[in-house]
C-alpha cells in the first residue's frame, strides 16, 4: 500500500458476487458497449515520460525511484541485438 500512497493511486474494485446473475450480466453489457471500442480502436495510449538506451538502464531505474516520472519509463534495445 506504501507503493500506492506515495505515487497517490486510486485503487477502485467491485464485488459482484453478491448481485443477481441479473445485474451482473447487465453490467459486463455496458462494460462491453463503453469501453471495448475504445479499447480495440487502440484509443487509449500510454503517457511515455522518457525513453532510455538499454544500456542506461541504471539511470533509468534511478530516474524511476526519485519519482521524477510522469507517466512511462521505457528502455530501448537496438534491434541488431
Amino acid at each position: 500500500m506504501g507503493l500506492v500512497l506515495g505515487k497517490s493511486l486510486r485503487l477502485v474494485g467491485s464485488r459482484l458476487r453478491p448481485r443477481p446473475v441479473s445485474q451482473k450480466i447487465e453490467i459486463t453489457r455496458r462494460f462491453e458497449e463503453r469501453f471495448l471500442p475504445m479499447l480495440f480502436s487502440g484509443r487509449p495510449r500510454p503517457i511515455i515520460d522518457r525513453v532510455f538506451p538499454i544500456i542506461e538502464a541504471e539511470a533509468a531505474h534511478a530516474y524511476v525511484k526519485e519519482d521524477r516520472n510522469i507517466g512511462k519509463v521505457i528502455l530501448e534495445v537496438p534491434e541488431d541485438r
